[in-house]
């Protein structure tokens, strides 16, 4: 059924009646609305009382959620989490060292400037480091690069959050996104590979030092 709505309808069709899919599906319609409640809890479809459902675009709010989910039920480390951003970050960031406008420049430097305030809430502080991030994704020109980090929303940031603990990790978080916007503006490849490489990697020791005991450091550039 799921396979139906994704490859076969459009977005905005309005599906068949419970009683047609019932039928057609050779099922109960209490299996026919459990499946439908599914469906939208994954942001595949929209019920409407009255008038049916409705084929939706998944959001990334959506899919964020059921990517931590997965994360956590399959008890995947924190490393495989950090391994993964450095594949996908640092492809982002060379690619937008060569595609970057000037508008998303100047976008990325007013989060840059709110996030230079060290007495920024941790919540906010949290948020925009991200929003930089994804900024980064789009900048690559590759919806689907940004469309992956945007699935990792919500781990990041719980990254984010938990790697700012240990003490002096706030201001060199700040420092070293400034090393990274510095090598997009100079449209610095090599630069934005070593630059967003170096950011994620003392993230992550960061977050081993709070999280690990004894503390596993990896090597940082």
């Amino acid at each position: 059924m799921e396979h139906d709505i994704l490859v076969e309808r459009k977005f905005g069709e309005r599906l068949p009646s419970e009683q047609n899919l019932a039928q057609r599906y050779n099922v109960s319609r209490t299996v026919i609305r459990e499946a439908l409640k599914l469906l939208s809890e994954r942001g595949l479809i929209d019920s409407k009382v009255g008038s049916g459902a409705f084929i939706t675009k998944p959001e990334t709010h959506n899919l964020s959620n059921f990517f931590y989910r997965i994360i956590s039920m399959n008890d995947i480390e924190s490393t495989s989490v950090y391994d993964v951003r450095c594949i996908l970050e640092v492809a982002a960031a060379k690619k937008a060292a060569r595609l970057v406008t000037e508008e998303e420049l100047d976008k990325m430097d007013a989060i840059l400037n709110r996030l230079r305030d060290l007495s920024l809430p941790q919540s906010e502080r949290n948020e925009l480091d991200y929003l930089f991030h994804s900024s980064v994704a789009r900048a690559s020109g590759n919806p689907l690069l940004a469309m992956l980090i945007d699935a990792m929303r919500s781990v990041i940031t719980e990254m984010i959050e938990r790697s700012s603990r240990p003490a002096g990790s706030i201001p060199d978080g700040v420092m070293r996104h400034d090393n990274i916007m510095s090598a997009l503006r100079q449209h610095d490849v090599e630069l934005a590979e070593l630059y967003m490489m170096d950011h994620i990697l003392m993230s992550k020791n960061f977050y081993m030092t709070e999280y690990q005991d004894p503390p596993k450091l990896v090597d940082v550039i």
